[in-house]
Formats: structure tokens, sequence, C-alpha cells
């Protein structure tokens, strides 16, 4: 099984041994997140929302404090939302080749995005033809789909921001805005009495035990360019590593969103005295940045 899964990586991980970016940084990546350090979750259950009511706050936030108007009128033309059994049904329909139904689903992206979705939660479609973006978002019916709304709509502003294509240290860049602004909006909220400390505080920690979670498999990237036995890893770990190997999915293929979060901790908590407006101010300077060293 060790040798299967080394090979595994290594066929399909290749692209990261020519990554020069990902070469250049793997150490401070794993020592960064070895040591980062996560709040406590709150338990509980996210109290069930009506997403609708949101939509008008989030785009007087855009409005306010980025001059982007463009997120109401968006909805349900270039913003979908997604219910899970919209997605499992579609992928069914598709699965089975039942063409009536493909054509009644609202569902417009591949079974492929469909599984992606599911499993993300959320996605930015980086637009081929000019001014042609989309964001599409499975809806968990409580507050974390409005801040991921919030997350991917940062990338659309980002992206027209920077002007070009993202890679290496702009894939980095602009999961850090995202994060960051995912918690600027959380602020918004809770100086706004929309919602209390508890249920933005209960729906941030979902996305910090989700990244944690990743995170604790991080190590695999070590896999590629050794010959680690599996016998002499830990219990969990060979757990972990043979659920990714039956999965097909290897954390270190995402790491710049493993990265971009232990930058959103360190920057916002740099400036945690930070006024809400400051705090954007910040955002908006660090999204015409193209390296994390002129951040």
């Amino acid at each position: 099984m060790n040798r299967a899964i080394v090979r595994y990586i290594k066929r399909n991980y290749k692209d990261l041994n020519n990554d020069k970016f990902f070469k250049e940084n793997s150490d401070y990546i794993e020592e960064h997140l070895r040591y980062l350090t996560f709040n406590s979750p709150i338990m509980g259950p996210l109290r069930a929302i009506n997403k609708e009511e949101f939509y008008s706050l989030i785009d007087e936030f855009f409005k306010k404090y980025y001059g982007d108007s463009e997120f109401i009128e968006s909805i349900d033309t270039r913003i979908l939302i997604y219910s899970r059994e919209q997605l499992l049904e579609f992928i069914e329909y598709s699965e089975t080749m039942n063409i009536e139904g493909i054509m009644k689903s609202r569902v417009n992206i591949s079974t492929e995005e469909c599984l992606k979705l599911l499993e993300s939660f959320g996605v930015f479609f980086y637009p081929i033809y000019e001014d042609y973006w989309q964001i599409h978002l499975l809806d968990l019916n409580t507050l974390e789909t409005i801040l991921n709304a919030v997350h991917e709509y940062t990338h659309k502003i980002h992206y027209y921001k920077l002007g070009e294509e993202f890679k290496n240290d702009t894939d980095i860049i602009t999961e850090m805005l995202a994060y960051y602004n995912e918690a600027l909006f959380a602020l918004y909220l809770f100086k706004n009495k929309v919602v209390s400390s508890s249920d933005l505080n209960l729906a941030l920690s979902r996305t910090e035990e989700e990244i944690k979670e990743e995170m604790f498999y991080s190590h695999i990237c070590s896999l590629i360019n050794s010959d680690i036995d599996l016998p002499k890893l830990n219990p969990i770990a060979q757990e972990g590593l043979i659920k990714y190997y039956k999965e097909s999915y290897f954390p270190p293929k995402d790491y710049s969103h493993h990265l971009g979060y232990a930058l959103f901790k360190e920057a916002f908590f740099s400036h945690k005295d930070y006024t809400l407006e400051e705090h954007t101010d910040f955002l908006k300077n660090a999204m015409v940045k193209r390296k994390i060293k002129d951040l």
C-alpha cells in the first residue's frame, strides 16, 4: 500500500515538483502551519437563516467599503445558489442520461463541479471572456453560506483589481483577502446588530475547523519526494493517508488556501486594533499587490 500511495501522489501531483514557488516556500508553509493556533470550536448547531434577508447587507457592505455595486443585481444570474438536493438530483440525471431532467434542472455546471461544490460549498469561476464571472454556492441554510458568498465575491473584486491571471503568490493573496473579508463582514453584521456574537463565532469556527482538518494532513506533501513507510506513521496519519488515497484527493494540491488562511490570521491579528474602515483600507491596498513580500 505504501509504494502504491507514493506512486499515486507522484503521478497525480508531479506538477508540484515543477512548482518553483512551492519548492521555495514548502519549508515555511509546513513550519507556519505546524504552529498555527485556532480558536476553540463553539459546540452547537448554526441556526437556520433566510439568506435573502442578507443580500442587501452584503450589497451595502461592498458598495460602502469597496465601491462595487454588482452584488445584488447578480443574484440568480451570475451568483447561483443550489441546495444539496438540487445538486444530487442533477448528478443522478446526468448519470442516468435523463435528458428531460437535465433540461428542466436549474443546475448549469458539470457533475464534476457539482461534486466539488458539495465539498467546498462555494466557487468563483474566473471569466474565460471579459466580464463573464460566475459564483456558485451550496445553500447550507445558515450564516456560513452568507460568509461563503462574501468570500467568493471578494475573489471577483480582487480579480478585476489586479487585472491579470492568478498564480503562485497571487493565488495565496486572493485567499488571504477572501478569508480576511469574511471576518470583516462578520464584524459589519455585529456592528449593525443583525446577528449575535455567538452566531458569528460559531460560523467562523466552522471555517477554522475545516481548514484545520485539511492542514492536519499537510505533511502528506513530504511523501512526494520520500519513501516514508506507512507503518512508521501513527495510526491517525495512516488512516488519513489511506482515506485520501481512496478518495483520490490530497490537500497539498490546494496549499494556496492553507497558506492564505495562515496569512489572514497573521495579518488580521496584527491589525486587531483597526477600525472596520482601517481594515478595509488595508485590504484595498493589498488587492493591488502581486507578491506576498509586498503586503
